[in-house]
């Protein structure tokens, strides 16, 4: 028994909070008490806190490093925000406040076998008001739903979660690990804004403690009053491919909100997927137009929204002036950032730049572009998917200018490759039938017809499955061929 006693105090940093199923009880009680003496020891790491515990300091470090892995824009918003793509229940729902409410647990010397007596005991010490409780509560309860309905539907620890609906149709063999479809949009916007006002408190907590050394609880408080703006909530519809709803929360947004300029960008990128490129860049352009106004707004990415003006202007046959952004808006970046600071909207910029090139018939300097993006993404970690696949058939497209076919081809498996990944291979998504038609551009030009063809085809029962006969009042999205549509 003491032998294991000591194994078990080996992983205390991991099983801090324990709780019996099965066994003697009296072996529990002396495996906390030895776990409890060992993190209320004083910490010689902790810096200005002589009187700092090894526990507190360990629930500090480990609630910066969960903060990190788990913000928001590191896994489904910010540069990973894409449409319709795959949810990994457990990083993306579950993690984030669980993890939190065992750093907290370490930090104030709780005791708790579980998550929700960890809320009520933050209660209790006054840290949590019964509002702020409740709001955790429903946080946590909603993301562990959803976890177990996810591994219940996929029989055993497989995370993937779909929010669109599968391509009951498709001919096409799957190899991939099961995905669990959900669909109650309200539940998880609503989850998702919690979580988000979650973070951003947690953040502030643990980043007054860092700068100041001071123990600010009430930065934890008030989640009820600080609500997710409309602007966030629209960009979660957004996520979830809900794109009217989306729009709607998006215009809603006040003028003389932080956000509005914010809610401009999301509003042309809407208008992009609807393929009406007019509208939304009079979206970029008034989107820029009241930041400078106000340069002071710092929820604005001004660099991203030269970005996406130019991906407009590009696709609206404005090429010269899509450069002229593009250039600009490089030059831009470097006298901000200069060095290898913030290389992925870098990245994305000159993606674009070696787009405009490849249709200005410009090829090889676009390749030379689209290569010099590849060897920037590689040294780069943590790079979304989307990236890759824009540039793999951006690199693919090019290729076959030149009759490099057998090139081309390879970077569109490894596109089509990653597209399947990020959505699954048969969502009913329209940013997979996007790349469908990518990739069978290139097949087309290559000769490989049928292989073409079929992808048309899939591109085309996605299309009008998601978004019916009229997806938008008078439009198809623009990238779709004209003549695989239907009159």
């Amino acid at each position: 028994m003491h032998i294991f006693l000591i194994c078990l105090l080996c992983l205390a940093d991991i099983l801090s909070r324990v709780a019996l199923i099965f066994g003697d009880q009296a072996l529990l009680d002396e495996y906390n008490k030895r776990v409890a003496k060992k993190l209320n020891k004083t910490s010689s790491t902790a810096k200005d806190q002589s009187t700092a515990t090894v526990g507190f300091a360990r629930g500090m470090k480990q609630l910066g490093i969960d903060l990190a892995l788990y913000h928001p824009h590191s896994n489904y918003l910010g540069q990973h925000c894409v449409v319709g793509a795959l949810f990994d229940a457990k990083k993306q729902f579950y993690r984030l406040v669980s993890l939190l409410l065992s750093d907290l647990e370490m930090i104030f010397d709780l005791r708790c076998p579980s998550p929700w007596q960890v809320i009520s005991a933050l209660q209790a010490r006054g840290i949590l008001s019964v509002s702020d409780s409740a709001n955790v509560n429903v946080c946590l309860s909603i993301a562990n739903e959803i976890r177990l309905k996810t591994y219940f539907a996929n029989k055993g620890q497989k995370e993937l979660l779909s929010p669109v609906t599968e391509n009951k149709n498709t001919t096409e063999q799957s190899n991939d690990p099961p995905i669990f479809r959900y669909f109650d949009e309200d539940i998880l916007v609503r989850l998702l804004s919690i979580s988000n006002v979650i973070h951003r408190h947690f953040d502030s907590f643990f980043s007054t403690y860092i700068q100041q050394r001071q123990i600010d609880t009430s930065l934890l408080g008030d989640l009820s009053l600080d609500v997710a703006s409309k602007t966030t909530i629209g960009t979660l519809y957004y996520r979830l491919q809900n794109l009217p709803k989306a729009l709607e929360w998006m215009e809603s947004e006040p003028k003389d909100s932080l956000d509005y300029p914010v809610s401009l960008m999301g509003q042309g990128l809407i208008y992009e997927e609807y393929g009406e490129y007019e509208k939304s860049i009079k979206c970029y352009e008034h989107a820029l137009d009241v930041y400078h106004q106000n340069e002071e707004n710092s929820h604005f990415n001004e660099l991203s929204c030269l970005n996406n003006l130019a991906y407009s202007l590009l696709h609206f046959g404005q090429y010269d002036r899509a450069r002229d952004v593009l250039e600009k808006a490089i030059q831009k970046h470097n006298e901000i950032y200069g060095g290898e600071d913030n290389l992925i909207t870098l990245s994305r910029l000159k993606q674009k730049l070696g787009s405009v090139n490849h249709e200005l018939g410009n090829t090889e300097s676009a390749i030379n572009i689209f290569k010099e993006v590849e060897e920037m993404l590689k040294r780069l970690h943590q790079v979304p998917d989307n990236d890759f696949i824009a540039l793999f058939f951006s690199i693919a497209s090019s290729l076959t200018e030149l009759d490099k076919h057998a090139q081309s081809l390879e970077y569109v498996e490894r596109a089509l490759h990653l597209s399947k990944k990020l959505f699954g291979s048969a969502d009913l998504s329209h940013e997979l039938a996007s790349t469908y038609i990518s990739a069978a551009i290139v097949y087309e030009h290559c000769n490989r017809n049928d292989e073409a063809l079929s992808l048309y085809k899939q591109s085309l029962e996605c299309v009008q499955s998601v978004f019916g006969d009229n997806p938008h009042p008078g439009k198809k999205p623009l990238w779709f061929p004209q003549e695989f549509v239907s009159q």
